[in-house]
């Protein structure tokens, strides 16, 4: 919907395939829900929005740890969006040099300073609030949009516990609609649907791009789900949002004489790489604390151990989280460490989409599983000093695939170049997590939002 938005402001025409649904207006009330039932967990994936979700049936999982699609991946207009909870962090400069820092994975092709002003359109885009006067960010051009939501008593154990240790304490980063719920891309399509040079078609699942040589994408064919009819549109560009697992699984189906094993798949790197966001999460009723009304979400974060620091073991965000009922979590977003071993791969059947089924295989290597486990023992103990009696605890996978397509200078090394266009073509270019060179620790989505408005750039100004 960014780049879409670049496109059309440049005078463009642009044409949007979506495999699913519109949201028919039920992301507004979700919101609205949220605020008045004041309950974040409120089942979004598995209620609101059934019928974008992926069946059992849909996917299969291989590995030694399952990743689910069921309630990490959603197939509507505004995409997983419509699921999201708002945490909305840029990635810091250390990030993008994981290889030169720790020997793991790749540098990316571009660095934090080519990305600092996107990062600041992204946040005026889909809202940002927080305080850049808060320790722990990374350089920064510009103040946030949006005023940080204050911290509440609720959060009084939290940074009582930073306090001691001296770790830093910031305001939590939420970008949030104009209606105080978290933006989510159908505002943006909202937008978009009133520009007459902007064409959404829903319930179209593309399939198969088509090429005219080596380099040159023409068109895409895609199945009207509604009408059971397949079509093909031709373009002079072709850009690919779908997501870290449908991007490789288009790419892979889409094979033809120049691209034997899939279009990008020169140099046996696509759909490889597969990363996420292992989570921790312990929680329970502080004692002595009586819970006050306050957001939904979190308001109190620390990046003290998203540093150079934490690293080669896979650094964390941490934050104080709250739940319903009066319970508060302590929770961390954790880096997970490329893993070449960890694929998407094109099944056979077809998923109720239309799409071809992906096949993941994801895996944790021992030293992911020593990191988990070694970070869950220690919020255990932190658990205890600010008199969080424990009833709920877990490990799990958050809703961020990474780097199947991933972004590289030389081509034998990834999938796209620095500019998102797959390499040894002209006109066909990716977006999204699946470019991600590595993941640090910051939840995808801002990132995301600020490649695309690079891209978006990119496109007008090459035209």
């Amino acid at each position: 919907a960014i780049i879409a938005l670049e496109c059309v402001g440049a005078g463009h025409e642009v044409t949007m395939l979506e495999a699913g649904a519109p949201a028919n207006g039920r992301a507004y009330p979700l919101r609205l829900l949220e605020q008045i039932i004041r309950d974040f967990r409120i089942p979004r994936m598995n209620i609101w929005h059934r019928k974008a979700r992926y069946k059992n049936a849909d996917y299969q999982s291989t590995g030694n740890k399952k990743y689910s699609l069921r309630n990490l991946a959603l197939v509507a207009r505004g995409g997983s969006t419509l699921g999201w909870g708002g945490d909305a962090y840029r990635l810091k400069p250390e990030d993008f040099q994981l290889h030169s820092a720790t020997g793991h994975g790749l540098d990316w092709p571009i660095g934090y300073d080519e990305l600092e002003f996107y990062y600041s359109l992204a946040e005026q885009t889909i809202g940002v609030a927080g305080d850049h006067l808060d320790n722990g960010h990374p350089p920064r051009s510009t103040a946030f949009p949006l005023q940080a939501r204050s911290f509440c008593e609720r959060d009084e154990p939290f940074l009582s516990l930073l306090s001691v240790h001296g770790w830093s304490a910031m305001h939590h980063n939420i970008s949030l609609a104009t209606d105080g719920g978290v933006y989510t891309a159908d505002i943006l399509l909202n937008e978009l649907a009133r520009e007459p040079n902007f064409q959404l078609y829903s319930h179209c699942a593309a399939y198969r791009i088509i090429c005219s040589s080596r380099d040159r994408a023409r068109s895409v064919e895609f199945l009207d789900t509604i009408r059971d009819t397949s079509f093909t549109i031709s373009a002079e560009t072709v850009v690919v949002c779908a997501g870290a697992i449908e991007t490789p699984n288009l790419l892979s189906s889409s094979a033809n004489e120049w691209w034997p094993d899939g279009i990008g798949n020169h140099s046996g790197h696509l759909g490889r790489h597969l990363i996420t966001h292992p989570g921790i999460a312990l929680g329970g009723r502080p004692r002595g604390l009586r819970m006050t009304d306050g957001p939904i979400g979190p308001t109190a974060a620390t990046r003290h151990f998203d540093t150079e620091t934490e690293q080669g073991l896979g650094k964390y965000l941490f934050l104080w989280r709250p739940a319903p009922s009066g319970f508060l979590f302590l929770n961390a977003c954790v880096e997970q460490l490329p893993n070449e071993n960890n694929t998407v791969t094109t099944g056979s059947a077809k998923t109720q989409f239309g799409t071809p089924k992906p096949i993941i295989s994801y895996n944790y290597d021992n030293k992911s599983k020593e990191r988990v486990h070694a970070l869950s023992k220690q919020f255990e103990s932190l658990a205890e000093r600010i008199g969080l009696n424990i009833s709920n605890r877990r490990t799990y996978e958050h809703a961020h695939p990474m780097c199947t397509s991933r972004m590289t200078e030389n081509p034998r090394d990834g999938v796209v170049d620095p500019d998102l266009r797959i390499h040894n073509t002209d006109n066909l270019y990716v977006c999204g997590s699946a470019c991600f060179t590595t993941g640090g620790a910051a939840n995808p989505t801002l990132t995301i939002a600020a490649l695309a408005h690079r891209l978006g750039t990119h496109l007008t100004k090459k035209s």
